[in-house]
């Protein structure tokens, strides 16, 4: 197998791109290198839950209530791969709840 290159990676919530790949560009350090995962590996990063929050609440517009949240990433060859995140729904919708 091939390792991916990784154009984009982040979150996809109402029909919107909420990408991250420069955060994770500028935390592990890459510079001007592309995002690659290696075969049968995976990425981690950490993200504030305060910056996805924002996003999210102006995406609802003030709105408190979450719809389904899906983590994707995004190949050189354009192929989306998405993951159902509902860890991540539930400490935002708690996070919403406290604004």
């Amino acid at each position: 197998m091939n390792d991916a290159r990784i154009p984009a990676v982040g979150y996809y919530y109402r029909q919107k791109n909420i990408d991250y790949v420069n955060d994770f560009i500028t935390q592990k350090q890459l510079g001007l290198q592309p995002v690659v995962i290696p075969s049968r590996e995976a990425i981690m990063f950490n993200l504030p839950l305060e910056n996805l929050v924002d996003h999210i609440q102006g995406i609802n517009g003030g709105h408190f209530k979450m719809r389904r949240i899906v983590a994707y990433a995004t190949s050189s060859h354009g192929q989306k791969t998405f993951i159902y995140s509902s860890p991540i729904r539930h400490h935002l919708q708690r996070a919403l709840r406290v604004r």
